[in-house]
């Protein structure tokens, strides 16, 4: 009730009480004035309140009775507020529970398997964001055999009504989906990092942003050097720093001299072979006479001309990028012969995968189209080896490439989303190399019409992986689909996840002897719905699900 309210009910209510108690006193004193025996009073007030219902006596006795009364009531009122306590009654520790099977509200889910993410046999998200105000990020964990591919991946990736981008460990999501996704008239390509003969190919300079080529760069070598600096890296990091430096040199200089034609582009093993073009002198520390070396010096000499006379048929882009890729030269330049040949010798030890020759073929040009899976029917997948992580920087380039090749083309459209929504089955995360600054991409392209999927084994492999910025990109998925752990870790985070109720504790006590004696008492208590122990000991068929808002579900697995 509004304050206007309470107030007008409290003048009502005080106005009734001190007529009540005005005639009550009146009555009492005009009756006993005549005489009237105490127990002949009450028979005669209705008939005397009825003989004149609208008179309010003016002896100072009868108003002194009614502002009695009034003063009583607010005594009452007062006492009654003041003792009001938030008790919550079955809540007093924690409000959680579990959700029946089934009852998901109407707005999050919908009757068509193609327009939901399927997470049990019983609950399945629509991916219309804007109805059900959740975005359809999910978080996916669970141990090794638990059925993250065969209840949730498989499922959904065979339905949803959607382009689609995932991860393939082992290559059998591919093999088993193929004849289906072909079927729905799907267009699939792969970067196949098993057998690399049988791989489309991969070209991530490609997809620099037109409008900020230098920032793509930058971003490229980011995720290069981040998914190739082995874990013992500790310690002084100026020969990491260097290495970047240089390598975004390098890269912005094959971007902006290399022309592109049928049979040539700009690509990472022309990088490569810039890198196999440096050499210093040992005689001479002020030489720069190395291949690499004169066409720097060479390209210095075309951006000091264009700067002092611009040709209006240059383009402009380029000679800019030219630039920047002579400044950070410079930097490399200004080291000592022998720190020169350090960073170059340590470059290419980071590049060495780049040599092989399937490695070189897959980056030499592009037919994914990563560019096209945002307007056409399309299934991306990429084949990555369960059992080393030799070509993880190319797994991570290819991601990134996707993020910011889909994030640009959406803004860009003049409903501000992809025309065909992109959902990524990010499965094995910990093992497709960390994406620079996932957490901010996670936060930002539910309004784009993409969403991801990512698949972990443990909560502990993204918090290693991820450190601080983990929580961050959990935060950003409204769901949580759990389907078993043996991770204590895991095990205790979902804990928390799912909250506390409030349980009855019963205490007895007896005691023996001459004056024993037995009692029992009830007290409230806080629980976790679920202990560490309990969660690890889900059962097989059963997976968890927690949807941001609602209580969680307990229901049986797809696929089971």
């Amino acid at each position: 009730m509004s304050t206007g309210g309470k107030v007008a009910a409290a003048v009502v209510g005080g106005s009734v009480v001190f007529f009540a108690g005005n005639r009550i006193v009146e009555y009492v004193r005009v009756e006993m004035e005549r005489g009237t025996g105490i127990g002949d009073l009450l028979p005669g007030f209705p008939a005397a309140l009825m003989d004149n219902l609208l008179h309010i006596s003016t002896a100072q006795p009868d108003l002194i009775g009614g502002l009695v009364g009034v003063v009583i009531m607010a005594l009452i009122i007062f006492y009654v507020v003041g003792s009001k306590q938030n008790t919550r009654p079955g809540e007093e520790q924690g409000s959680a529970k579990w959700a029946r099977s089934g009852s998901l509200p109407k707005r999050f889910t919908s009757k068509e398997t193609s327009e939901v993410l399927r997470l049990t046999q019983t609950e399945a998200l629509s991916v219309d964001a804007h109805v059900t105000k959740r975005n359809t990020n999910v978080l996916v964990l669970g141990a090794s055999g638990t059925g993250k591919t065969r209840s949730y991946i498989m499922p959904n990736l065979l339905e949803l009504n959607a382009s689609t981008a995932t991860t393939d460990p082992k290559g059998e999501i591919i093999r088993a989906a193929r004849a289906r996704l072909e079927e729905r008239g799907m267009k699939i390509r792969t970067l196949n990092l098993i057998n690399l003969k049988q791989s489309n190919q991969f070209n991530p300079m490609r997809y620099f942003n037109a409008d900020e080529v230098e920032t793509g760069i930058m971003q490229l070598v980011e995720s290069i050097m981040m998914n190739t600096t082995g874990k013992e890296s500790h310690g002084d990091q100026f020969f990491e720093r260097a290495e970047r430096a240089l390598l975004t040199a390098l890269v912005a200089y094959e971007w902006a001299t290399t022309a592109i034609t049928d049979g040539q582009e700009p690509n990472l093993p022309g990088v490569l072979d810039l890198q196999k073009g440096m050499d210093g002198s040992e005689e001479d520390k002020d030489a720069r006479d190395s291949e690499t070396d004169i066409k720097f010096q060479a390209a210095r000499e075309i951006v000091d001309e264009w700067n002092q006379n611009p040709d209006p048929d240059d383009d402009e882009q380029v000679m800019q990028v030219l630039d920047f890729a002579c400044r950070l030269y410079r930097v490399y330049e200004q080291g000592a012969v022998e720190t020169r040949k350090s960073i170059v010798i340590s470059l290419g030890v980071r590049l060495s995968p780049l040599d092989m020759h399937d490695i070189r073929r897959i980056l030499a040009t592009d037919d994914l189209a990563l560019d096209k899976i945002g307007y056409e029917p399309t299934a991306l997948f990429l084949q990555i080896p369960d059992t080393h992580s030799t070509f993880k920087f190319v797994a991570a380039m290819f991601w990134q490439s996707l993020f910011e090749q889909t994030v640009y083309q959406a803004d860009h459209e003049e409903s501000g989303r992809l025309p065909r929504m992109l959902h990524m089955f990010l499965d094995e995360f910990a093992n497709i190399g960390k994406l620079p600054e996932f957490d901010k991409k996670m936060a930002t392209i539910r309004s784009r019409g993409i969403s991801a999927s990512i698949v972990m084994q443990s909560y502990s492999q993204g918090k290693a992986l991820f450190k601080d910025e983990w929580d961050g990109i959990v935060g950003n998925c409204d769901t949580t689909l759990f389907l078993g752990t043996n991770d204590q870790q895991t095990a205790e985070w979902m804990s928390k996840r799912l909250g506390n109720e409030t349980v009855i504790s019963q205490d007895n006590s007896r005691s023996y002897g001459a004056t024993g004696s037995w009692t029992k008492s009830d007290r409230t208590m806080k629980r976790p719905l679920m202990e560490p122990d309990e969660v690890g000991g889900l059962a097989d068929e059963l997976a968890i699900v927690k949807i941001r808002g609602l209580h969680p579900f307990k229901s049986r697995k797809l696929g089971v």
